[in-house]
């Protein structure tokens, strides 16, 4: 369709409908309705109804009633764009006599299905004139049609016609049918769709708008608006007769269904008519009809004048030049030829009706018809609604540009103002026509209330927000406080309630209403290290705890517990906040630092003097662990060792750091160093020797406190007696000043025993 409707609950009528959620239903065509089809021999059914609300998409096709009688079509898409359940699109096809299937899918399956189960794409007829071509059962017409194809219009009226009669009354064409608005009996027209659908091979569809008596004079004067009178009994022909007849069928029926062409038969009456007279008249009456639907519509003009049983030439002349003078006028059968006489010298009867049907079949021929530009159906104007400020629903038109408007309510304005129920009207524009539209119904069309959603269950932190919001909406939401949007934020315990506005300015009743709760901050928490040190060495860990009432903590580092595992050389800083069962979050802690230090490198051994094993590098380190053979030498933690024992010595150094960071950081083993000692090493022992440089040193392989004194060979004192406690490790002995060369004694007296040294000073 031109426009698809963006509305709430929208529902859509023409004439007979059914109402249903859960099935789908057909609201139009109704049965036995016939669409004009084009030169191609294509066309196209109107379908509008309602199917389940959640259908993804409704379906149709055509079958034919009877093989032969038209071609299958496939299912197509009516409409994939439901509107709680209303539908409307059209199914295409060719010309045929149709069963028109319609289907609902939803999630990729059908779930319902409707039928109508005659309906026709094919050729639509208007008959006008006087009585020969109205008819009377009275003149006993033989037949109706035999052929299911064949229709006409049910709706009849003997003196007017309302200005929108309904456009669903559609039956078989059987004889008594009074074919509408004005025409009684089938007459010779059931016998020509009969001919007509076994020559085309397609349905016809009939209205008769011909009216007893009248001259070409009453219907040029009646469409002018001008009183017009019937010369036979004297009296004014009511309602716009005989011409209104045929404007409301066009301006009406047209408008759905097309036509092919109007059948005119008439001139009896106008035995006293001037040729050039009944020649303006009926081209004024062809451009009437042009005028007053903005359409070129086709006439076959029959040539028809037989009275008193006798032709008047000048009328058959006449319709003679008519037909020449338009393009769109075509020559119908010479009617006054056939039974001659007639039993009241004007009216055919029995036998003359059939050789009537046959004659406007023979000049109804292929070639004329497909010469004949059809007037095609035109769409059903769709509605759309808008919602006042005190919640009425005033409906309108989606288009616009018409010049009259008839609703349901009797509203005259171009919109119809409704609280609840059914909207609907009858829209007429510039040129005449009148237009359908669709029927909403009104209930339901209001946005429901939104549903208010607390984040949280509308708890919130003192200081913080209180959040609420809708979830999914495409309206515009309000709240309580006049703003608007889908979020709500507060600090008070107000009542938060909303109200949703869509955009056809329709108001929801309000939301449930809600309020928000508010809860202390909680205090940051104390956070300490679980071993009670915040220092470590490479390879180890610290553990921050952190304490609180709650439960819930976040470290700076974005980790979730009450311990933080600390790893990785280097001093960092560390903070922690806990958070409430209600989301609320403290300030972080005071920030602890900590720092985990690298371990100092393995030392380097050497052999410290002719007992010890000795650290080279002893700037890095505080303090040393000895091994001999792998086995810790306890209490052994000065630089040196004392080697009592050949074999395999070893080492580690540490360093210690104070507090805050305390701990004691130990090196990777040094590395095996092999140690032997001299066979000629015994006792104490003075090296070097000869002394250079004024420098020597004492070692012990035991420990003994020692006096120790120098003099040179005249028994000069270099060094006083001095003590030497536990004597073992290497003990260096420098002389100040410059010692000559020569001869000098070093005395130790230890343990009661006095060894004397002689020493040679280079």
């Amino acid at each position: 369709m031109a426009f698809k409707r963006i509305l709430g609950t929208l529902f859509i009528f023409l004439g007979l409908f059914q109402t249903g959620f859960s099935q789908l239903s057909i609201g139009f065509p109704s049965e036995r309705a016939v669409f004009q089809r084009d030169n191609f021999n294509k066309g196209s059914i109107s379908v509008y109804g309602i199917g389940p609300v959640n259908a993804d998409a409704i379906e149709g096709r055509l079958v034919p009633v009877t093989s032969g009688q038209g071609v299958s079509t496939d299912w197509q898409v009516i409409d994939s764009n439901l509107l709680n359940g209303a539908y409307s699109g059209e199914v295409q096809g060719v010309g045929g006599w149709y069963k028109l299937e319609v289907r609902a899918i939803v999630n990729g399956n059908i779930s319902s299905s409707s039928t109508v189960y005659k309906v026709g794409i094919g050729e639509v007829f208007m008959v006008a004139g006087q009585s020969n071509a109205q008819g009377f059962l009275a003149f006993n017409p033989p037949v109706g049609a035999f052929d299911d194809r064949v229709n006409g219009y049910g709706y009849y009226d003997k003196n007017s016609i309302t200005e929108n009669p309904t456009l669903t009354d559609i039956r078989h064409l059987d004889r008594e049918l009074n074919i509408g608005p004005h025409g009684q009996s089938a007459w010779a027209w059931g016998q020509l769709g009969d001919l007509l659908a076994a020559k085309l091979n397609v349905p016809i569809l009939f209205f008769n708008v011909a009216y007893e008596g009248t001259t070409i004079e009453n219907w040029v004067s009646s469409s002018e608006g001008l009183p017009t009178f019937n010369e036979g009994l004297g009296t004014e022909i009511e309602g716009g007769a005989p011409y209104s007849f045929m404007r409301v069928i066009l301006q009406n029926h047209v408008s759905v269904y097309g036509l092919r062409s109007i059948i005119w038969m008439q001139g009896e009456n106008d035995f006293n008519t001037k040729q050039i007279d009944y020649k303006n008249r009926l081209n004024a009456l062809v451009k009437k009809v042009t005028t007053d639907t903005g359409k070129n519509i086709n006439w076959m003009v029959s040539r028809t004048s037989y009275i008193f049983d006798r032709t008047y030439g000048q009328i058959i002349a006449a319709q003679n030049e008519v037909v020449a003078d338009n393009s769109n006028v075509f020559s119908g059968p010479f009617t006054d030829i056939i039974q001659n006489p007639r039993t009241d010298g004007v009216h055919l009867s029995y036998d003359g009706i059939s050789e009537l049907a046959h004659a406007f079949d023979r000049d109804l021929s292929y070639s004329v018809i497909q010469s004949m530009s059809p007037s095609l159906g035109t769409e059903i104007e769709e509605l759309k609604y808008a919602c006042t400020s005190d919640n009425n629903i005033n409906v309108s038109a989606v288009k616009s540009g018409f010049v009259e408007y008839k609703w349901a309510n009797g509203s005259t304005a171009n919109f119809m103002s409704i609280v609840s129920g059914d909207a609907s009207g009858l829209l007429r524009d510039a040129i005449g026509n009148y237009h359908l539209t669709e029927k909403i119904t009104v209930n339901g069309l209001m946005p429901p209330a939104p549903s208010v959603v607390a984040e949280n269950d509308g708890v919130a932190c003192i200081g913080d927000d209180a959040r609420f919001f809708i979830n999914t909406t495409a309206n515009q939401v309000e709240w309580s406080d006049g703003t608007t949007g889908y979020e709500f934020l507060t600090k008070t315990t107000d009542p938060v309630y909303a109200i949703q506005t869509d955009q056809y300015g329709c108001k929801s009743a309000r939301s449930s209403t809600l309020r928000a709760s508010f809860t202390p901050t909680p205090e940051p928490p104390a956070v300490t290290s679980l071993f009670n040190s915040y220092g470590a060495c490479d390879g180890e860990s610290i553990v921050l705890k952190a304490t609180s009432d709650n439960r819930i903590f976040r470290w700076s580092t974005g980790e979730w517990g009450d311990q933080l595992v600390i790893n990785g050389v280097g001093e960092r800083e560390y903070k922690v906040l806990t958070i409430t069962e209600n989301g609320c979050e403290s300030d972080f802690s005071e920030p602890i630092t900590v720092s985990i230090f690298e371990r100092p490198t393995p030392p380097s051994l050497f052999k410290s003097g002719p007992y010890s094993v000795g650290v080279s590098d002893l700037e890095n380190y505080d303090g040393f662990e000895w091994y001999f053979e792998g086995q810790l030498l306890a209490g052994q933690e000065e630089p040196e060792v004392l080697a009592n024992k050949n074999g395999f010595y070893s080492v580690k150094g540490y360093e210690k750091h104070p507090e805050p960071y305390t701990s004691t950081c130990t090196s990777n083993n040094s590395g095996l160093f092999s140690y032997e000692r001299s066979p000629e090493h015994n006792g104490l022992i003075v090296y070097p020797n000869p002394v250079v440089d004024g420098e020597f040193s004492l070692t012990s392989d035991v420990p003994l406190d020692a006096i120790v004194s120098l003099k040179d060979a005249k028994g000069r004192i270099l060094i006083s007696p001095f003590a030497i406690t536990k004597l073992s490790y290497p003990q260096k002995i420098k002389l100040s000043g410059e010692v000559p060369s020569g001869i000098y004694y070093l005395t130790l007296d230890y343990e009661g025993l006095k060894k004397r040294f002689k020493l040679f000073f280079e």
